[in-house]
């Protein structure tokens, strides 16, 4: 039977990375679940909904300038 703990980390997916530049050893790795994934999906949408508001803003106020 499973539990809550072995569903949940059955969700993670991980990433690693590991880069070597001459006498420069990085190491990253990174986790996420789908709903971390929906939450990151979520705010990029409104970032970028909200920056072409900002860009059509703009756009008219310098059109009705000239």
């Amino acid at each position: 039977m499973l539990d809550e703990t072995t569903t949940a980390s059955r969700d993670v997916q991980t990433a690693e990375l590991d880069l070597v530049a001459g006498p420069i050893h990085l190491r990253l790795s990174a986790r996420v679940t789908p709903l971390g994934l929906l939450a990151f999906g979520v705010m990029m949408s409104g970032i970028v909904a909200s920056s072409s508001a900002v860009v059509w803003a703009a756009r008219r106020r310098r059109s009705a300038l000239k």
